[in-house]
């Protein structure tokens, strides 16, 4: 197997050497590494020194009873699966196991073929769940880091639902626009772009982004005081699952920039200025 997919390895604490081999012969046949204890004390030798995945725990053992073996095992590796095999009649045991930590049961006489089964079963449930633990873990990295960068931005970033209606907006949007959250919350996108702006812009900016995948351009907005920003707008639609869910709206205030422009061709015009009257004198 590949090292992202070791061979599990198995631990048979059984002090019936016979069934210990049997065990043992059957789990090597079927691809897994095996390891075996013949008592209570060896079992917490060999499970320190091998770290099992999963152990398979005679609950009646000399030197130390499968129960004890149990708790020590949870308590120094709680990853580690543990399954305790118990007389026919022994419920009230495999109840005191389960409560002990126990991750299943089974009573002897057992059919091998039930002892590898519940050993896959096992083994890939817990597979299954560390593997969504790491993904909920990463989810939550990338939700932290992008709420992170939606508070630094300085571009406004608007999310709305297929309907048009704002879910989101960043700081930078409630900024510029002079609007909070909750005032934009649930709002037509549409009002953001007033009079002039919005005719320029798009009828329904919902509608042709959805169409088109994506729009741009520079125009200019209307705040909350009813003054005027120039922006340069872009859109893109919000897919999940392969169906469109909404649109994302990105905003840069240009206002800076458009000022800077207008101060160059202030100076422009003086220094064209200049060179006119240095020619007539």
């Amino acid at each position: 197997m590949s090292p992202k997919n070791p061979i599990p390895k198995i631990l048979i604490a059984e002090d019936s050497e016979i069934l210990n081999n049997m065990l043992r012969d059957f789990f090597e046949e079927n691809g897994y590494e095996v390891v075996q204890a013949f008592d209570g004390a060896e079992c917490k030798l060999v499970f320190l020194r091998e770290q099992p995945d999963i152990a398979f725990i005679d609950i009646q053992m000399p030197k130390v009873d499968g129960i004890e073996a149990l708790r020590f095992i949870k308590e120094k590796r709680p990853r580690t699966l543990v399954v305790v095999m118990t007389a026919w009649g022994s419920e009230q045991l495999a109840v005191s196991a389960m409560k002990a930590g126990a991750d299943d049961y089974i009573n002897k006489p057992f059919n091998m073929g039930d002892v590898l089964s519940l050993a896959v079963k096992l083994l890939d449930s817990r597979r299954v769940g560390e593997e969504n633990v790491r993904l909920k873990k990463k989810v939550h990295r990338t939700e932290r880091y992008l709420a992170h960068l939606t508070k630094i931005i300085n571009e406004a970033l608007i999310t709305t639902d297929p309907t048009g209606k704002i879910q989101f907006a960043n700081r930078a949007a409630c900024d510029i626009w002079g609007y909070s959250l909750e005032e934009l919350k649930d709002k037509d996108i549409h009002f953001l772009i007033r009079g002039e702006a919005r005719t320029l812009l798009y009828r329904d900016l919902v509608r042709d982004t959805m169409q088109k995948g994506r729009l741009g351009g520079e125009f200019h907005f209307r705040k909350k005081d009813n003054s005027t920003f120039p922006g340069y707008l872009s859109t893109s639609v919000i897919k999940d699952d392969g169906r469109a869910r909404g649109i994302v709206v990105v905003v840069a205030d240009l206002t800076r920039l458009h000022a800077i422009e207008t101060r160059l061709k202030q100076s422009e015009k003086l220094a064209s200025l200049g060179k006119v009257v240095e020619g007539v004198a």
